[in-house]
């Protein structure tokens, strides 16, 4: 669609794909390609990306990252918290035409639990950490199968949720004699249509799908498709990838350059849409430091910084200011987690004064890899100096910077983390037992036992009074400063109709037209 006008770069991929585009399809650009069809296994953020317009789980994420129905219509818990009884949507069949069962989710379930499969996320679901362990998945009838775990959990839907470890649904068939995921006989609104390895994916619309009657909400609600396919071509360079789409060759560039975006903008039959994420960029700082131990210090640090300029001019004004691990878009952000130190320079210099701090030097680690994190670093030192705090740069390159982290081995940090849905995953990035976690950065035993209780804990209003109470006190103890949830913005063909950008950024083809159907 579009203008379409080839530039070279493209030619091969367009040649190979059996003709031009025509009137109902859709060309997203991929940054790489997919790793394997064997979702949850062998997988990465492209591989995830196109898979779940193929696979479905029983539940999805919402755009308030709440969870929210799919393959299942609806799910009923048990007085005890212990069972959740799920109704699977009506209607659903899989891509082969046979009808979905209770007895084909407990099949996917088995084999995803089945260590021989490799399931990455298997722990979440076994007795891993925060303590979720299925012990029985049970065929009630044909729509209804229920789940019941060792012990009530918060997380367990949550998880089955994740985007990352898509916890899909299959037909035996999909499976050879070797146990391995051979082909996918999903159910989701397309079926994979051709793989041309570095080249493209092409999906192609399953006109056999059955959608839920409620709107699309994020992963959940309607997945009704109006293109007749959708092609993801690999195009690894950022820059390549931009031109093509001020060409006609890309109708969708997700994660286009922030400092594009007025040259985007301003090209004829081209917009852009902008969304600030969960993910969460964060000063860390290692309280086991001879000079950081005084946690004086460390809130003198923390009143010296102003996040709302950082953040402006990290992202360019679209990301939005953060001092907690609870996502703007989460259902449970609310104005206590918009409390944090605050910006004071004469509260930080009198800190500094009380902790005797004699401008001894703090080194600060970033990367140039990540422009987020370099340019906060920066910030950071500048704001720093001002209030009379000594601190240099150490720019790694991104291997390095992460092993310095995974190993708790720096003294302050910059770094952004991937989005988490729920506040309970995000602050456990940073809370844990030192002794056992070398990243764990905040190690207070009641903070912990906050953390640890907000994921058993099932009920929502008793889950929002726990992450109030853990965020307060990790913003007294100062050896997080919670700094931002970045922004990220999407180049569009102005011919592509009812794309919306949310929270978790990942492209949705479902509910998408193009100009003139």
């Amino acid at each position: 669609m579009g203008k379409h006008i080839k530039s070279a770069l493209f030619a091969t991929a367009f040649a190979l794909a059996s003709g031009a585009a025509n009137a109902s399809e859709i060309t997203v650009s991929l940054p790489g390609d997919i790793r394997s069809i064997d979702f949850g296994v062998n997988r990465d953020a492209n591989t995830d990306t196109v898979l779940h317009h193929i696979v479905e789980a029983l539940v999805a994420y919402r755009n308030d990252l709440s969870v929210g129905p799919m393959l299942a219509e609806s799910w009923e818990v048990s007085e005890d918290g212990r069972s959740y009884t799920f109704t699977l949507r009506k209607g659903a069949v899989f891509h082969n035409g046979e009808p979905v069962t209770a007895r084909e989710v407990k099949w996917s379930w088995d084999r995803l639990l089945d260590k021989n499969t490799g399931f990455l996320c298997r722990s979440w679901f076994k007795g891993g950490s925060l303590g979720i362990d299925i012990t029985s998945i049970e065929v009630l009838d044909d729509r209804h199968v229920r789940f019941t775990l060792d012990e009530p959990n918060g997380l367990f839907l949550t998880r089955m949720a994740h985007k990352v470890c898509l916890s899909g649904i299959v037909h035996p068939d999909s499976v050879g004699e070797g146990g391995k995921l051979e082909k996918l006989i999903a159910t989701g609104p397309f079926t994979l249509g051709e793989h041309r390895k570095g080249q493209y994916v092409r999906l192609d619309r399953f006109d056999g799908y059955v959608p839920l009657d409620t709107p699309r909400d994020g992963y959940s609600g309607s997945r009704e498709t109006f293109v007749d396919s959708v092609r993801f071509l690999v195009t690894p360079d950022a820059a390549a990838a931009k031109t093509a789409l001020l060409a006609g060759d890309i109708d969708v560039l997700p994660r286009l350059d922030l400092s594009t975006l007025a040259e985007v903008e301003g090209t004829e039959g081209l917009s852009v849409q902008t969304v600030a994420t969960p993910e969460w960029e964060v000063l860390m700082m290692q309280n086991t430091d001879p000079l950081l131990s005084d946690r004086r210090l460390r809130q003198a640090i923390g009143h010296a910084i102003d996040i709302d300029a950082l953040t402006a001019g990290a992202t360019n004004g679209l990301g939005k200011p953060n001092p907690s691990a609870v996502p703007r878009a989460s259902s449970y952000f609310g104005p206590a987690f918009a409390e944090g130190l605050g910006y004071d320079p004469d509260k930080a210099k009198a800190l500094l004064a009380e902790a005797g701090y004699d401008g001894r030097p703090l080194k600060l680690v970033t990367n140039a890899t990540y422009p987020f994190d370099n340019i906060a670093a920066i910030a950071i030192q500048s704001m720093l100096q001002q209030a009379g705090i000594n601190v240099e740069l150490d720019v790694l390159d991104w291997a390095s910077q992460y092993a310095a982290y995974k190993e708790g081995k720096f003294q302050m940090m910059v770094m952004g983390f991937s989005a988490r849905s729920d506040p309970t995953l995000m602050m456990n990035v940073v809370v844990g037992d030192k002794v056992s976690r070398g990243n764990a950065i905040v190690d207070a035993l009641e903070i912990v036992e906050l953390v640890n209780q907000s994921g058993v804990a099932t009920d929502p209003e008793t889950r929002a009074d726990l992450f109030r109470k853990a965020h307060s006190l990790i913003v007294e103890d100062a050896s997080v400063i919670g700094l931002f949830n970045p922004a990220r913005a999407v180049g569009l063909n102005a011919g592509v109709e009812g794309f919306e950008l949310w929270p978790l950024e990942s492209p949705r083809l479902w509910g998408v037209r193009t100009s003139g159907e």
